[in-house]
């Protein structure tokens, strides 16, 4: 009688080792599967930033193309082009000599809905340089220019400009 009361609490005694080590592993487990779902989610919204920054980067360098090629159509009229061959800073003295009526008009512009305004005009023997900045923005790019039979034409790249 003595062994068959041991025997119950022998078999006993292990399940309740059993449902203490059960608990800690559940809640370990959850806590691990949190944390990865939590780092996957941080991945996701980090890619995500990254694509968005990428995107408006790309948006923003198609509006200065867009601003360029508006002052280019300006500048490349048959009454701009003796203007074209000086820098910017002497434009207000070979006005008059070029016979440019118009020079304040290359000054600041309209591509599309937005506003560009000219900030340096660096003419060169191969080309020029074009700094412009779009309304509302702080950052200043520089676009390289080639010369063309009919004027300038934009090259490949923008570069960015410390303000």
């Amino acid at each position: 009688s003595s062994l068959m009361r041991r025997g119950p609490l022998m078999l006993h005694q292990p399940r309740h080792a059993e449902k203490g080590f059960v608990l800690p592993v559940a809640i370990g487990t959850s806590l691990v599967l949190l944390l990865g779902s939590a780092s996957v989610h941080s991945l996701a919204l980090h890619a995500r930033l990254r694509a968005r920054s990428s995107w408006q980067d790309q948006e923003r360098q198609d509006q200065l193309r867009s601003a360029a090629m508006a002052f280019l159509e300006q500048a490349n009229t048959p009454a701009q082009r003796c203007l074209m061959e000086s820098p910017l800073a002497l434009w207000p003295s070979q006005a008059t000599h070029c016979g440019a009526n118009d020079a304040a008009a290359l000054n600041q512009g309209q591509a599309g809905p937005h506003r560009w305004e000219l900030l340096d005009w660096q003419p060169s023997s191969q080309g020029a340089e074009l700094q412009l900045r779009l309304g509302g923005s702080e950052s200043v790019r520089a676009l390289s220019l080639s010369r063309t039979p009919d004027g300038f034409q934009l090259r490949d790249g923008l570069q960015a400009v410390q303000p």
